[in-house]
């Protein structure tokens, strides 16, 4: 079965979109937007979020356009937003969703927020989800690792790239001009035997994990992580 993401990027390379907009959804997070594909995948998706500051690039990307490009919601904890710019967007339509909790990051608020209230959603499309801080990244990886089901999949899109989880399993995905002319496969915690066609990067990736309690002391300039976490000082 193709998935629903190949079946839309096809569909961008031929001109000709055979998908239903409200089975996209799409989430713009806190990185600089290219505005081509900004506009693109605004226009193939039914359901936009705006996860925090990916409002404020919103509107860096539109630029005097920007109010032809209003999300249907704006969720997170809000430091990255003017209450300014957030009352401007309520006016204009958008339900604006305070969500404090310091647990749980931006995107994950919006994935989870966005798959309880369109339940028609089989594919959710994340831009800016690549490139900026590296911690963010693997916490963008994931939630992709987390949330792709059967039923509703995840592309983490950004600096040219789209990065998909692929099942067990034999999987078909034809490379589109968002994200080719390459693609390769990294195997994460299990071993890949055999690939046609793409690249392999490694046939596994383990991350190793050392410590003796679990404890995670983090300071201003200092973190002491222990048993049970995978730490990366940035």
């Amino acid at each position: 079965m193709v998935p629903v993401s190949s079946q839309l990027f096809t569909s961008i390379s031929s001109g000709q979109s055979s998908v239903d907009p409200q089975s996209i959804g799409l989430i713009l997070l806190n990185q600089p937007l290219q505005q081509e594909i900004l506009s693109t995948l605004w226009d193939l998706a039914g359901v936009r979020y705006c996860a925090d500051g990916g409002l404020t690039r919103l509107i860096d990307a539109t630029g005097k356009n920007a109010e032809k490009y209003i999300p249907d919601v704006v969720i997170g904890d809000f430091d990255s937003i003017p209450p300014a710019t957030l009352e401007r967007y309520t006016t204009l339509g958008t339900k604006v969703i305070r969500a404090p909790d310091q647990d749980i990051h931006d995107l994950e608020k919006a994935i989870k927020h966005m798959s309880l209230k369109a339940k028609s959603i089989k594919c959710i499309l994340i831009l800016g989800a690549l490139g900026g801080r590296f911690d963010q990244e693997f916490a963008n990886l994931n939630s992709l690792y987390k949330f792709s089901t059967q039923d509703q999949e995840l592309v983490l899109l950004g600096l040219g790239n789209a990065v998909r989880f692929v099942p067990c399993g034999k999987s078909t995905f034809p490379v589109s001009k968002l994200e080719g002319p390459n693609c390769g496969l990294l195997p994460i915690g299990h071993e890949v035997k055999s690939v046609i066609k793409f690249t392999l990067c490694f046939s596994s990736v383990i991350f190793k994990i050392r410590g003796h309690n679990k404890r995670a002391e983090m300071g201003h300039d200092q973190s002491n992580i222990k048993n049970g976490w995978f730490g990366l000082n940035i």
